[in-house]
């Protein structure tokens, strides 16, 4: 009995001692979440850690090490984010707008991925804008093949816009009416080309109706020649 009670009290409080590791590890992770969630990635990063080495038993001890490993990329970004700074900062402009754009390609849903834009967006001089406008000016005007190229230099310079999805479509309609201009003159040339060989058909007919006519009177003038010689040498045989 008394063995039993022992090892009803040691279960006991193995279980309370699992409870509680959970709720520290919780206490922890939640701290972290928040400091992530307010920016500050190295805060986060060692609330983290407290949980996978002090409480490695956790269940929160997974969520943990990948929280860690996305905190230490945010860090990183942040990190590239101030050497581009650097080089802006010392008027090497194109070299920073260059690391600003590479980082945002790489990381478009990073926590700074709106402060990147923005700091691409002063650089550039609204030069975005620009290029909208001049590829929205050449599709209206009829210019497709130009407003194509203006609308991939856009996404080439900015592929995370938010008007990305909408440029996609304004490029299907170019390309599209490229295809039933281009479609529409091969239509015209056929027409044309049929339209010529009618032409030559009808010339060449009439051609061959005047020869022919031609030859009828000149035979009919033959006839007649004959016919006034035959008449006169009659009259000269009276």
């Amino acid at each position: 009995m008394r063995r039993k009670y022992f090892i009803f009290l040691f279960a006991f409080f193995l279980l309370a001692g699992c409870v509680n590791v959970e709720k520290e590890a919780d206490n922890h992770f939640r701290r972290a979440e928040d400091l992530k969630s307010q920016g500050d990635f190295s805060g986060a990063v060692q609330e983290y850690r407290i949980i996978v080495y002090k409480y490695s038993k956790s269940s929160l001890a997974p969520r943990a090490w990948q929280s860690i490993a996305d905190c230490e990329k945010e860090i990183d970004i942040a990190k590239t984010v101030m050497v581009a700074d650097t080089l802006i900062n010392e008027k090497y402009n194109d070299a920073g707008l260059f690391v600003l754009r590479d980082l945002i390609n790489k990381y478009p849903g990073g926590y700074l991925s709106g402060e990147i834009s923005k700091k691409i967006d002063s650089l550039t001089g609204g030069q975005a804008e620009n290029l909208l406008n001049m590829a929205m000016e050449f599709q209206k005007k009829g210019k497709y093949t130009e407003a194509i190229e203006s609308y991939e230099k856009f996404m080439n310079a900015f592929p995370n816009s938010k008007e990305k999805d909408n440029i996609q479509l304004y490029i299907s309609q170019c390309r599209e009416e490229i295809a039933r201009q281009k479609s529409l003159e091969e239509k015209q040339k056929r027409q044309t080309e049929l339209d010529q060989k009618k032409a030559e058909e009808e010339r060449k007919k009439k051609e061959t109706e005047l020869a022919e006519k031609e030859k009828q009177q000149k035979e009919i003038k033959k006839k007649q020649s004959i016919e006034d010689a035959l008449k006169s040498l009659k009259e000269k045989t009276k």
